[in-house]
């Protein structure tokens, strides 16, 4: 169960999103997702301009998320049901920024602390806050195409660390790889929460109003206050 934590923190983190962007850009990599060197996750994704698909495997659960012109979606093919997921929870996270990944360091005052070669690439290292969640953060981008291979963040939970491998640029991407299969049972989150308390009004009418002399209602009070959740970004 730790571990199930573990790995949905750091999808949330360090999610494959990815925002609009106004010049063709495609590339296709495995990205392998490590929380105080456990490793939690292995991806495989595929990035054509806006659209992206990501294929993870946890605990014998394939899931994958999906990324079109109508929306994005998280698709469990054992189930083939798919669920839409809300434009207001596609928060900024850190890969998301790949294609301009220099644009990014600099808005976010990132400083170069060295150069070394890492996984066969030759690669710059910066260090600059992370956005999000204001932690530290530690990138090596590889000189050649100005992309990351290696992203290191001091997160809630542990040193989250994704690398990069087996990058290609510009592959061959049929556009039919972005979108849910047309035999997937599809959940729209935000036009459910619209639609119900339009069917509870239906089914058994709005709650009546208090008297107006009627007293007001004095809220419980809980013994012991709960803690406050910890805070975990988003998960492109």
């Amino acid at each position: 169960m730790k571990k199930f934590l573990m790995f949905c923190a750091a999808l949330s983190l360090l999610n494959v999103f990815f925002t609009p962007r106004v010049f063709a850009f495609s590339v296709s990599y495995d990205q392998k997702v490590s929380v105080q060197d456990n490793a939690v996750a292995t991806i495989k994704v595929v990035v054509k301009d806006e659209k992206m698909k990501a294929e993870s495997d946890f605990g014998g659960i394939a899931t994958v998320m999906l990324r079109n012109e109508t929306g994005t979606y998280s698709y469990l093919p054992a189930q083939k049901m798919a669920t839409k997921i809300p434009a207001s929870m596609d928060r900024p996270n850190l890969t998301r920024d790949l294609p301009r990944f220099l644009d990014f360091l600099q808005e976010n005052k990132a400083e170069k602390v060295g150069a070394e070669q890492l996984l066969g690439y030759d690669c710059d290292v910066y260090k600059f806050i992370e956005p999000t969640i204001q932690k530290e953060a530690k990138a090596w981008v590889w000189r050649e195409k100005s992309f990351p291979v290696k992203i290191e963040v001091t997160a809630p939970e542990g040193l989250t660390t994704v690398e990069l491998t087996n990058i290609q640029f510009d592959p061959q991407i049929d556009e039919a790889v972005f979108q849910v299969p047309t035999d997937a049972k599809v959940l729209d989150l935000e036009a459910a929460a619209q639609q119900a308390p339009v069917q509870a009004a239906a089914e058994g009418g709005l709650p009546e109003a208090p008297a107006a002399d009627a007293p007001a209602p004095t809220p419980a009070v809980p013994e012991t206050a709960p803690a406050a959740p910890a805070e975990v970004p988003a998960v492109q």
